[in-house]
């Protein structure tokens, strides 16, 4: 969405306002975490105001026009359903026996022609050896795929079919497997010859600058807090990062997961 030149002027726009309230009010924000959450509201609220939610409504090979005429099958139902006399429902009936054949045919046409795409796509990602782009195609074409649980056993080969014996069984195998005898030998690491020069200061913001760029699209951000920053989304706005360079200091916030998916 944020390729659009128009949504990224608008979405720029609107963080830029965003992170303004957010300085105006910075010297009432004491703790860390208060600061963290000021910075992931920015960015979500920008990206609601300006770019919006996804509507998951309907599948994407689905043409506009045959949500025309599912919406015109819609409006027969409810003349059908709402039909008083025996005539007329009989030739609401008919109608509505006509659209729903005509809806059925354009979806069968469109998802053939998804499938086409689709499949000419994979070709010929195939022949420039593009594996990633060949195999989301694939994906898309076979359909969702989960791989089934396989059935937790004791250590007698018996299967365990009720929840708590899994969870029993899962604490066993882990005590088994951690706690562990300590080693006879301890490691012999010998001192440093050298001590080594390293910047523990904070990093600068040209260095989280290039970090963010260096993100790949279309990689899974985290959550954080049920809330998302997208990789894509902060590359779009990069000037905002001293407000991100204090959570290198000395306190952290608690979600260090949702820090770390975002900044790393």
């Amino acid at each position: 969405m944020l390729e659009n030149k128009t949504k990224k002027s608008e979405f720029q726009i609107e963080l830029k306002n965003r992170f303004s309230i957010f300085q105006n009010a910075a010297e009432e924000i004491i703790s860390i975490e208060d600061h963290w959450q000021e910075i992931k509201n920015a960015f979500t609220t920008a990206c609601e105001t300006s770019v919006g939610l996804k509507n998951r409504k309907h599948q994407e090979w689905i043409t506009p026009e045959t949500l025309v005429k599912v919406e015109k099958r819609k409006n027969i139902k409810n003349i059908l359903n709402n039909s008083k006399t025996r005539s007329a429902k009989q030739s609401a009936s008919r109608e509505y026996t006509i659209a729903n054949k005509d809806v059925r045919n354009s979806a069968r046409r469109d998802k053939r022609a998804f499938v086409d795409k689709l499949t000419a796509e994979a070709e010929e990602a195939a022949r420039a050896n593009n594996i990633k782009a060949l195999y989301d195609n694939i994906k898309l074409l076979t359909g969702k795929y989960q791989k089934g649980s396989r059935p937790v056993k004791s250590k007698e080969g018996k299967t365990l079919n009720t929840h708590e014996e899994q969870m029993k069984r899962w604490v066993e195998h882990f005590k088994d497997v951690l706690n562990q005898d300590p080693p006879v030998r301890k490691a012999d690491i010998p001192p440093s010859e050298e001590l080594l020069a390293v910047d523990c200061k904070r990093p600068s913001t040209g260095e989280i600058k290039k970090a963010i760029k260096m993100l790949k699209n279309n990689k899974a951000p985290g959550f954080s807090y049920g809330r998302v920053v997208h990789g894509p989304i902060r590359k779009k706005r990069s000037k905002v990062l001293n407000q991100v360079q204090c959570v290198y200091d000395i306190e952290f916030p608690r979600n260090l997961k949702c820090y770390s998916s975002t900044v790393n």
